[in-house]
């Protein structure tokens, strides 16, 4: 458990998570990728009928934690972000007013105690991020113990890792804490301002557009039911404007995913509530007793006992399919480079394709978090992941589980085989 939380407060990310539909794959279209709708509910029923919407587009975006007065620190606070200017040798990112609102939040709950156990850090810290408004989904902490060692390892940290952020955010609940916290993440998407709540009934219109003029956008929206809609983006020069209508109360999630060249990765994760009040505390999770096996079979079990749940076939091991997997978390350890494309073996097309595997249709997740269960869980809390581990049509699963110092990578590759001798 100690090496988790060494790996989240070290240098590790709060988790990252791609996923990829092989574009190059036509046999398998893209409107069975959603679950089938499931019978209409009480709330589906009463719920009035979507107003009618206009592709005017709407005024144009800032970066959507933007919208506040650039923060305000406190001494100690600007004395650490001293700190971390020295160690870029400039100012290592833009501090923004959400990341040091999320990051006073979080230091003021590991002060308090309120966080009674290492492990559930990380759902306390995605609230945080949560009710500050701070929706990036990959985020890289650094909890700061006010101390000259302290000071030395952050100073390590930035001077590593200043060049991948484009904001970022430092808190202590006081001057006299012991404790400061910083956030550092990279934006590749501009959107505009992201509902938490919203009435029943309602649309919201979002623009978002990317930090590169060929980068690609996509969306999902999950819906209380448990439904899951891909969200279709309609372009308008470098803009993509995306529609979402909120049909049901409860607890809808939004994610969007970016693509600037090596496959789709979750930008923004968002919960957003309808008609039902935000949490006040953060949803932690069970953790296993045991988490130091973290093997590909507890994967796959996990995997299985998903879509068990969602009332779809299991999925058959293809020992094929692992070594694929198993090579590519490899890659991605050696190399740095995380997603789904590597510069040795191409994209999972590629990688199938040099191993005369020729599946009806394939798939891919990849994740890199604490353990096998945290990357999995985060795979099921992402609508554009959880949707290939329970689609219904796939038949065989490939899995990769490689564990190093400071983190576990997964790969996981979902195929549909035509007929029974593949």
């Amino acid at each position: 458990m100690l090496r988790q939380v060494a790996a989240l407060w070290g240098c590790a990310s709060l988790c990252w998570l791609t996923s990829c539909v092989d574009a190059r794959v036509a046999v398998k279209p893209q409107t069975p990728l959603s679950q089938p709708a499931p019978a209409e509910t009480p709330s589906e029923a009463s719920a009035p009928p979507a107003p009618p919407l206009s592709w005017t587009p709407p005024a144009p975006a800032t970066h959507y934690a933007d919208q506040r007065d650039a923060p305000q620190l406190s001494s100690l606070e600007q004395q650490w972000f001293a700190h971390a200017h020295n160690a870029a040798g400039r100012s290592p990112c833009r501090l923004d007013a959400a990341l040091v609102d999320a990051a006073r939040r979080h230091a003021a709950d590991l002060d308090s105690g309120a966080i009674s156990k290492d492990a559930d850090a990380m759902d306390h810290l995605r609230h945080a991020l949560h009710l500050a408004g701070a929706h990036d989904y990959a985020v890289q902490p650094w909890r700061i113990p006010d101390t000259p060692d302290g000071r030395d390892r952050f100073q390590r940290f930035v001077s590593a890792h200043h060049r991948a952020w484009t904001h970022c955010g430092i808190g202590a609940p006081n001057d006299a804490s012991g404790t400061i916290f910083w956030l550092g993440v990279h934006r590749a998407i501009d959107i505009s301002p992201l509902p938490t709540q919203a009435p029943l009934g309602s649309r919201t219109v979002l623009q978002t557009r990317a930090a590169t003029s060929t980068a690609q956008v996509d969306a999902y929206l999950e819906h209380p039911s448990g439904h899951i809609e891909r969200i279709a983006p309609r372009a308008t020069a470098a803009t993509f404007h995306l529609s979402l209508f909120f049909g049901q109360t409860g607890r809808f999630v939004f994610e969007l995913l970016a693509d600037q060249g090596h496959g789709m990765e979750t930008a923004v994760l968002l919960p957003i509530y309808v008609d039902t009040p935000v949490p006040t505390r953060p949803t932690v999770l069970p953790l296993p007793g045991d988490t130091a096996k973290d093997t590909p079979e507890d994967l796959r079990a996990l995997i299985n006992f998903a879509r068990q749940r969602a009332q779809v076939p299991p999925l058959h091991a293809d020992a094929r399919l692992d070594a694929i997997a198993a090579a590519h978390c490899r890659d991605m350890a050696r190399s740095g480079n995380f997603g789904h494309y590597s510069q040795q073996t191409g994209f999972l097309a590629d990688r199938l394709k040099a191993q005369r595997l020729y599946p009806h249709a394939f798939s891919e997740n990849v994740a890199r978090s604490s353990s096998v269960f945290r990357a999995h869980v985060n795979l099921m809390r992402s609508p554009s992941h959880k949707i290939r581990i329970v689609n219904p049509s796939d038949t065989h699963v490939g899995v990769g589980v490689l564990k190093t110092d400071n983190a576990v990578f997964i790969t996981e590759i979902f195929a549909h085989w035509a007929d029974a001798h593949h």
